[in-house]
């Protein structure tokens, strides 16, 4: 029995294994289980909650997907990374804020197609921003407040809109033998890896980036 305390008042919801994450929307809330499993309830006129159903049950049920690592709640609309990166997309859709290249809410989750593996999100009302692995930041949804970035005004953008353009090549970092103040000796000749280890740390590192 999971304890949730909201104010003065204390509810419980029931669930057979503990709670691993949990996020909430404007009307709906979203459980990650630690077994996987993943569980909702709340407002789903929009379809928020996946479950397939416009219907508002009342009580937490649990859903269908499965090798989830993150969950993420937007105002009416929800979203999923699964453990290689993909993302899955479910609930309001109006301005486009799923990514789906459409506009039209879905009640059951869609894969948002994207290029590489995602490793964070941040859903607002009606719009949504994607970090990935390599950097790239991608954001689709309303637009009438440049919310996108895309350098117009627009109603709604249903393609993810890449706002920061990410690095597929490796970096490798190395810090060389430099001469550095240190602030004890008043001079000396230190040498600091990249992990910040070896010799006395100097003052300031020098350190050079590498395009491998």
């Amino acid at each position: 029995m999971k304890q949730f305390i909201l104010g003065a008042v204390c509810c419980a919801v029931s669930l057979s294994t503990l709670a691993r994450e949990v996020t909430s929307g404007s009307d709906h809330n979203l459980v990650l289980k630690g077994n996987g499993e993943m569980i909702a309830w709340g407002y789903n006129a929009f379809g928020q909650l996946g479950n397939d159903d416009f219907r508002t049950p009342y009580s937490p049920i649990s859903l269908g997907l499965t090798d989830i690592a993150h969950l993420f709640a937007g105002n009416f609309h929800s979203f999923a990374i699964t453990h290689d990166g993909t993302v899955m997309a479910w609930g309001d859709n109006s301005f486009g804020q799923l990514g789906s290249g459409v506009l039209s809410s879905s009640h059951v989750p869609v894969k948002v197609a994207l290029n590489g593996h995602a490793v964070d999100i941040e859903a607002g009302r009606h719009h949504s921003v994607v970090v990935m692995q390599n950097g790239e930041v991608l954001a689709f949804g309303r637009n009438y407040r440049a919310q996108i970035g895309t350098g117009t005004l627009t109603n709604g953008e249903s393609t993810p809109f890449v706002v920061i353009e990410g690095d597929n090549l490796e970096e490798k970092t190395t810090c060389q033998t430099i001469k550095q103040f240190n602030p004890e000796s008043r001079s000396g000749l230190y040498t600091i890896n990249p992990d910040g280890q070896g010799g006395v740390a100097p003052f300031n590192a020098y350190c050079e980036m590498e395009r491998m």
